[in-house]
């Protein structure tokens, strides 16, 4: 079974969230955001727009390094970035 949106809440000391390939239209405010443990996303091969990202997405998670956004819908670079990012996806 393919997810349309990513869980609202997940742990606090999550490191990796890996959601590629799915059905993804939005992510959520908090789904991310307040992760301090948190380096690597993969949103790659799904289905979001700009319209999907809330803004500050990654709101207190500033230790994010790794990025993979490609084969989305997005026109725009998300905005509110984590200074730790070193690789960022896109494509």
């Amino acid at each position: 079974m393919q997810l349309t949106a990513a869980p609202r809440h997940l742990p606090p000391s999550l490191v990796s969230a890996d959601f590629a390939a799915n059905q993804l239209t939005k992510i959520f405010p908090n789904t991310f955001g307040q992760k301090p443990a948190l380096k690597s996303v993969y949103l790659h091969n799904n289905k979001l727009t700009d319209a999907g990202l809330p803004e500050s997405m990654f709101n207190g998670s500033d230790n994010l390094e790794i990025l993979i956004m490609s084969s989305n819908f997005l026109r725009y670079v998300p905005k509110d970035l984590p200074t730790a990012l070193n690789r960022l996806h896109l494509k």
